[in-house]
């Protein structure tokens, strides 16, 4: 059974990002935000990247974040197995529970010496759009991964919440990285609970006072919560440029350098 949904989650995984990577390619190219620069090969580095970080997961995790709930469950495992509660409030807690674990996380990778030149590769493109919310280092998303895993561990998450939280998640971060527009009173409602891409899009600016701000994966509460909720970015969308300062060429859109660049003895 164990083995059935390890492998039903490895084979949904993929067909659910490329489906909602494709809707959000398409929106993009009707409807974009920003005018695209048009960085050759760009996308396709991104979706490179994107491939060895599955691959990387593949061989280093027989389970993850829902195969390690089930186990969880079978083994009596975290909070919400030995702590008598309601499936629906051990859900509904379990699902808040992960999207604050990930801003904390996120919170960390920017403040962590030692993470943040990986977390950098993400910050270093040139240009926001869904393929940017695929970019990120192998050696990123193994530490990611791991302290996912911890905190499913910890708190004995119901499977189905760390799968619908999974599913969010994917769909959650090629959203709020597309290069897309909305209406203005649709942006406003949504993002009242959600992070959207008017809000992420600040997150990605190369002055540090916005970068420093939005880090929240899907609900918006802990930004406005924490502190670190910023409404719109100082230069306006149109004219804020991303990316990082001293980061530009090869180095931040071939595969070999993204691979390489954690490593470079260049900084910021």
């Amino acid at each position: 059974m164990l083995y059935l949904l390890t492998e039903h989650q490895f084979l949904s995984g993929p067909i659910i990002l490329t489906l909602i990577l494709g809707v959000m390619l398409v929106w993009e190219r009707s409807a974009p935000r920003r005018k695209y620069a048009g960085i050759q090969g760009r996308r396709l580095n991104n979706l490179a990247l994107l491939g060895i970080d599955a691959a990387v997961v593949i061989l280093l995790f027989p389970i993850t974040s829902i195969g390690t709930a089930f186990l969880a469950a079978r083994l009596d495992w975290g909070l919400f197995n030995v702590w008598p509660v309601s499936y629906p409030l051990a859900f509904l807690i379990s699902v808040l529970i992960l999207d604050l674990g990930i801003y904390c996380q996120h919170r960390l990778f920017h403040t962590s010496k030692w993470i943040w030149p990986l977390h950098r590769v993400h910050h270093s493109d040139l240009h926001l759009d869904a393929t940017t919310g695929v970019r990120f280092h192998p050696l990123e998303v193994i530490i990611y991964t791991v302290l996912k895993i911890g905190i499913v561990l910890a708190i004995g998450a119901p499977v189905a919440a760390v799968a619908l939280f999974e599913f969010l998640l994917i769909a959650a971060s090629l959203f709020y990285h597309a290069n897309v527009s909305m209406p203005t009173p649709i942006e406003r409602v949504l993002r009242t609970v959600f992070i959207t891409p008017d809000v992420h899009r600040i997150h990605h600016s190369a002055w540090h006072p916005d970068m420093y701000s939005n880090f929240g994966n899907l609900f918006i509460w802990w930004d406005r919560l924490f502190g670190t909720y910023h409404a719109a970015p100082a230069g306006g969308h149109e004219g804020m440029r991303i990316g990082l300062d001293g980061f530009e060429g090869a180095r931040v859109t071939h595969i070999v350098q993204l691979l390489k660049q954690p490593f470079d003895v260049k900084s910021e």
